[in-house]
């Protein structure tokens, strides 16, 4: 089949090549030009009905065995009973389901089952149109009631001026076009959007997490009612113990979270007090800790 050749516009007969001719002459040239035109217009949306037609029905009856398909499919995966298989139909049903929907998005942006209601409309408006012209041609020579003078040529090429007009402006292929254009650039935004949103939310999670992961730091006073300078020592998660000699301890860059740390005090190697405590250490802050010996 070969391509279909697109509308043209008409070119409208003036009324110069009428001025001055008979009737006789004049008259079938101006109907024959506008009833032709109106045909070959008819012609062509109701042959361009029959591909929109085909390819809309072919869309959505493949968009709704695709979607049966991603229905059926993990019914099918819980009959098996290796985890292979399962994950295989539950894949295949999520591809199924992607498939159903760029289909109609498809169907959607080249505007096959939109454009194959529009043509049905604008060729039945055609076609009401041809009817009335030709009730208006009729009806202009039954109440005229005798033979069309020459200097009434021109109330007739107006009837049939004004119908090759409106039939010309029927046709709406470019706002199909456009339409198509209109739901793609809405799809891209409504993509986009979704991106950026899914982008700041995902830079706010890690900014959140890093947060979380920020190193702190825990500072120990100790207090004691013994007249002799206790020697400190501080063991944090079973590590080494760290000796102060004074009554405070510090340490930097501890991971957030839980620890357990060991004070011990002594004096000449004799051990006084031990005391085991957990500390929750908050990620990016100070945990400040007094502990009597």
């Amino acid at each position: 089949m070969g391509r279909k050749a697109d509308i043209k516009q008409p070119q409208f007969l003036a009324w110069d090549q009428f001025d001055g001719k008979e009737p006789k002459e004049a008259l079938p040239a101006i109907y024959n030009h506008a009833a032709e035109f109106s045909a070959r217009c008819r012609a062509w949306y109701w042959h361009s009905i029959q591909h929109k037609r085909t390819v809309s029905t072919g869309a959505r009856f493949t968009a709704f065995a695709l979607a049966a398909f991603g229905v059926v499919a993990p019914l099918t995966a819980a009959m098996w009973s290796l985890d292979g298989q399962r994950l295989l139909w539950s894949q295949l049903a999520v591809a199924a389901f992607a498939l159903a929907g760029l289909v109609q998005l498809a169907d959607r942006v080249f505007g096959w089952s939109s454009g194959w209601l529009r043509y049905i409309s604008t060729v039945m408006a055609m076609e009401n149109l041809t009817r009335q012209f030709e009730l208006d041609w009729a009806g202009y020579f039954i109440a005229l009631g005798r033979a069309v003078r020459p200097a009434e040529v021109r109330a007739v090429f107006d009837i049939a001026e004004r119908f090759e007009i409106q039939v010309a402006e029927l046709e709406k292929r470019v706002t199909e076009f456009n339409t198509g254009l209109a739901a793609l650039n809405d799809i891209m935004k409504t993509a986009r959007e979704s991106t950026q949103k899914t982008e700041a939310e995902a830079r706010d999670a890690l900014h959140a997490l890093s947060k979380t992961r920020s190193p702190g730091a825990i500072e120990l006073t100790a207090t004691t009612t013994s007249q002799l300078l206790p020697t400190m020592a501080v063991a944090l998660d079973d590590g080494q113990a760290e000796v102060c000699n004074g009554l405070t301890w510090a340490k930097l860059k501890v991971d957030p979270g839980p620890h357990r740390m060991v004070i011990q005090a002594s004096h000449d190697n004799t051990l006084l007090s031990e005391i085991v405590k957990i500390v929750e250490v908050p990620p990016g802050s100070t945990m400040r800790l007094t502990v009597a010996m």
